[in-house]
């Protein structure tokens, strides 16, 4: 079950990027002749709110290669960001950890970095989903631009990028919490031993 998991959820996930970029594609070339700047399509939307933590290292490539190199590249990283979940994920059936490094201080640097990665895509989850509702701590475009886009979408696109966005930040700060307090607690009983 878990080596079908392993290559089956990677697949799975690159060809859901692949039909949304084209889906993007395609309003994009029916709603640019009519509006110089449409804005994000939904469907891309939906992708970058379904793989959170990769899509902020890819707002940096966009306008540095060619449009077909980006959707390449976005499609490769969203297959090995996701075999590296499914690993995770069958590493922590397994023993209950994540599958990071085996050396301490870059497990403690990853599971710092992953939390404070989780922490800022809740923050603009709580940014985006919160001016949806008006209930926004204070104006979603002054901390992040990227809010703006989730609270735009339509009803139907709007709920599964709510939904993703606000998911993701819980799922991978309650796995890599848990991950850094076990090895902070492994560390202290080897210490008192």
């Amino acid at each position: 079950m878990a080596t079908r998991l392993k290559y089956a959820l990677p697949s799975a996930q690159m060809v859901l990027s692949a039909v949304l970029l084209s889906s993007s594609h395609h309003w994009r070339s029916i709603f640019e002749p009519i509006n110089d700047m449409p804005g994000p399509a939904p469907a891309f939307t939906l992708l970058w709110s379904i793989n959170a933590p990769i899509s902020w290292v890819l707002m940096f490539t966009y306008g540095t290669l060619q449009k077909l190199w980006v959707n390449a590249l976005l499609v490769a990283l969203i297959g090995a960001f996701w075999y590296w979940i499914a690993l995770n994920f069958e590493s922590w059936q397994e023993r209950q950890t994540l599958s990071l490094f085996k050396s301490l201080p870059l497990r403690f640097a990853a599971d710092l970095l992953l939390i404070a990665l989780g922490a800022r895509i809740g923050w603009s989850a709580m940014l985006g989903v919160g001016a949806r509702f008006g209930w926004s701590v204070a104006s979603s475009a002054m901390w992040d631009p990227q809010s703006n886009i989730i609270r735009q979408l339509p009803w139907a696109w709007f709920i599964p990028a709510a939904l993703c966005v606000l998911v993701w930040p819980s799922i991978v700060m309650f796995m890599v919490g848990n991950d850094l307090v076990r090895r902070v607690l492994s560390l202290r009983r080897v210490q008192v031993q």
